[in-house]
């Protein structure tokens, strides 16, 4: 029997490709950013709302997939936004971009 446990490389994959469908950017996937090399998480941005609704999302997610403890999982999904997640914008600056 295959063990359903996921690898760490698909959990993170799973929620780049989520915080980009969320943030807008439909057509992005993990591995465009594997292409793309150092600084992808800056050409791209999100709202504050957006990345709130991903970071709710991931946080579910983890904790649905590693079994984690809802604090677990908000910590271990502040980490991921750390390193991967996309730069937030406020409104003003979206339309000075």
């Amino acid at each position: 029997m295959k063990n359903k446990k996921k690898t760490e490389e698909e959990l993170v994959r799973t929620l780049i490709e989520t915080m980009f469908l969320i943030a807008g950017h439909p057509n992005i996937s993990y591995d465009d950013v594997l292409k793309e090399g150092d600084g992808w998480w800056s050409r791209y941005t999100m709202s504050e709302k957006q990345r709130d609704d991903w970071f709710k999302w991931g946080s579910d997610y983890l904790k649905k997939e590693l079994k984690l403890s809802t604090v677990n999982a908000h910590r271990k999904m502040q980490w991921i936004d750390l390193m991967w997640g996309l730069r937030v914008v406020k409104p003003q600056q979206e339309l000075e971009e």
